[in-house]
């Protein structure tokens, strides 16, 4: 059951991963309001590091790749949180490559999900997913599903939040 959640985060990282590479100017600006240095090469490098962590999760499901997905979702949480209480005026994560996509609290939501899921995945050992071809099925549209979700969470909810608190 929780492989199957980690799997939702593991394709969320992929989707945001390519988001990175496609704009990474996002990603590098956010990290500069925070102290970074404002290089897009690192936007790339972290939208890199998702989409092979995130495939390694889906491909192999073991502790290695599921450990770094843990600590890539509990370094968002900790850059989210200090930038929430900060009240850093961010006007994009740089998540999901688009400029009006600010931290928020559901994105915060998100992120602290998938930290505890990826580590009860890890911790709880191997994953079991549902067998035929029903079963594939039905696993590839809850999890492509899940992580539109969470995408239209991140993205939408921090628009609509933003319009809502200006």
């Amino acid at each position: 059951m929780f492989g199957v959640a980690a799997a939702i985060f593991a394709l969320l990282l992929i989707a945001t991963g390519i988001a990175k590479l496609r704009s990474p100017q996002d990603t590098a600006v956010a990290l500069s309001m925070m102290g970074f240095p404002k290089l897009n090469a690192i936007g790339w490098g972290i939208g890199a590091i998702e989409i092979v962590v995130g495939v390694l999760v889906l491909i192999t499901m073991n502790t290695v790749s599921l450990a770094i997905q843990t600590l890539l979702y509990v370094g968002f949480t900790v850059w989210i949180t200090v930038a929430l209480l900060r009240k850093v005026p961010i006007a994009s994560c740089g998540c999901l490559g688009t400029p009006d996509t600010p931290p928020y609290w559901g994105h915060l939501v998100v992120d602290s999900l998938a930290a505890g899921v990826s580590l009860t995945a890890l911790l709880s050992g191997p994953a079991v997913y549902p067998e035929g071809l029903l079963g594939a099925t039905a696993l590839v549209l809850v999890v492509g599903l899940a992580s539109y979700l969470c995408w239209v969470i991140i993205g939408d909810g921090a628009r609509l939040h933003g319009a809502a608190h200006p």
